[in-house]
Order: C-alpha cells, then structure tokens, then sequence
C-alpha cells in the first residue's frame, strides 16, 4: 500500500490557471480506490459496498465517498451513527459521505460535473476521515470527465473498472481503458459482475448459468494486460440485500456469494501490496 497521503494537491480551476488547494482530510488514507466507468447497470455500486464491507471484516478501516447518491441508500438500513460537520456517518462499520442531496438539484450534466469535482475537493479537505487503510470513491456512470480529473488531483489514486461479460459493456470498457491510457492511468484491475447466475436452493444443490456471452472480460485483460481480479456472480442473494437495502454480508450471512467477494478481496489486497 502507499504511504499516506500529501496533504496539498494542483487543481486546474478554470482551464488557465492553478491553484493549489489543501486535501488535509485524506492526509492519513493509504489507498484511494476509484471505481469508474461509462456504463450503468454493471453493478458497480454493488461491488463497492460489498468490497467496502468485506474488507471491515478483516479489520481493515474503509470509507466511501458515495458521488452516485447509491452507495448511502444501500447502507441505510444498517447500524447508523449520524455525522458531524467534520466526520462522516458510520454505516456498518464503514465511515460514508454521499453526494445523494446533489442528485436533487437535476443540474445538466456539465454543470453537474463541475459542481462534483468542487464537491470532491471539498470533501477530501474537510471530511475528517481519520486513519483509513481504504478509501473507496463510487464515480456516477459516464462522467469519465470526473475520472480524469480525479486520476490528475488525487495522489497515489487507484482505478478499477466493473463491467459484465454482455457486448454493450465491453464496448464501452475498451472505450474507457482507452481514455484512461491516452491519460496516463493504467487500472489496478477489473471487476467482471454478472458472469453467471447462481440458482438452486442450498449450497449442495447450485446451478450455475451463464446469462451473457462468456468470457468478455478475460478477453480485455489479455488484450491490455489489465488484471482480472474477479468475476462474481449475480444471484437471488445478491437481488434480496440490495432490495433490503443492506450489504450481502449482512443480509445473507451464509450466502453462496460470498467466497467470490472474499477472492475479490484477497486479489486486491495483493495488488495494492505490489503497487
């Protein structure tokens, strides 16, 4: 993992002129994981949570700042204790700060995409987020502007892509790692959601059937050389926690799902130790 954060970064306010801004808050973070990516629906903000919770339960601290106004809602309903003007809410044992009240104003898109990379800035600066080992960043779908502002401001950030195995995703992936490389950021991994489903009614009695074409994001990664880090199924266990509004780990603590998040976990731990 890298060392802690600097406590100053150079932002290009209005394409002219620099200016450098404190990021004090994030000063004591070892790694800032960004979860980015132009198509919706993959399950990003699943895999953030779920990533975020599963690494809590090895003792390590984890935050999230939740730009997408999901990751919030998909906490709720866990053990809350209410934030302060410096701290962020504690849900499920993971410090959180949404941008969800943001989501209200239906901003057009530039201007809402000016308005988060502020909001960020602010939030890395003010929010006393304290000794984490893992701060998560969940980027709303499309606003791979955001990315590339993030990857230039944020010291020693992380990138991980999501995505399925179906066409339209991959599409949109290879057009993302393109963007990213023509910037200089080489992802930490991808994250391939959706491979299969698993059905049946108990652990002795699963079927696993692929839904999409197979295989789509081991082929990106073996034409960029970008990690696959996991590929997770998508399953009723999975649907049920999320309509409760609750980590899987939480809501189905015996779930057949839960060996992938522990691989995801394990892969990226191991990556972030090499990084």
């Amino acid at each position: 993992m890298s060392k802690f954060m600097d406590r100053t970064t150079t932002v290009d306010t209005d394409g002219v002129v620099d200016q450098k801004v404190s990021i004090r808050g994030i000063s004591a973070v070892k790694q800032i994981l960004v979860f980015s990516g132009s198509k919706g629906g993959v399950g990003k903000t699943t895999t953030v949570i779920n990533l975020a919770k599963a690494l809590t339960l090895q003792s390590y601290h984890v935050g999230i700042i939740d730009m997408t106004g999901s990751a919030e809602l998909a906490l709720a309903a866990s053990s809350v204790s209410e934030s302060t003007s410096q701290k962020p809410r504690q849900l499920s044992g993971i410090s959180i700060v949404s941008f969800c009240h943001l989501k209200q104003k239906h901003l057009k898109l530039p201007v809402a995409s000016d308005m988060l990379k502020n909001k960020l800035i602010e939030v890395c600066d003010q929010t006393s987020w304290g000794k984490l080992d893992f701060l998560l960043i969940d980027l709303p779908s499309g606003y791979m502007d955001l990315a590339l502002f993030i990857g230039k401001n944020l010291p020693a950030c992380q990138f991980l892509l999501v995505t399925t195995p179906a066409a339209p995703a991959i599409a949109e992936l290879r057009q993302d790692i393109r963007l990213l490389q023509k910037h200089h950021i080489t992802p930490l991994g991808l994250i391939e959601n959706m491979s299969f489903f698993i059905g049946g009614n108990s652990a002795d009695h699963l079927e696993l059937v692929g839904i999409f074409s197979a295989g789509g994001g081991q082929r990106v990664c073996q034409e960029t050389s970008i990690p696959l880090l996991a590929t997770i199924p998508i399953s009723l266990d999975i649907a049920a926690a999320s309509e409760a509004e609750k980590p899987v780990y939480e809501h189905c603590p015996n779930s057949e799902v839960l060996p992938y998040y522990l691989s995801l976990t394990k892969q990226l731990l191991r990556r972030c130790l090499t990084c």
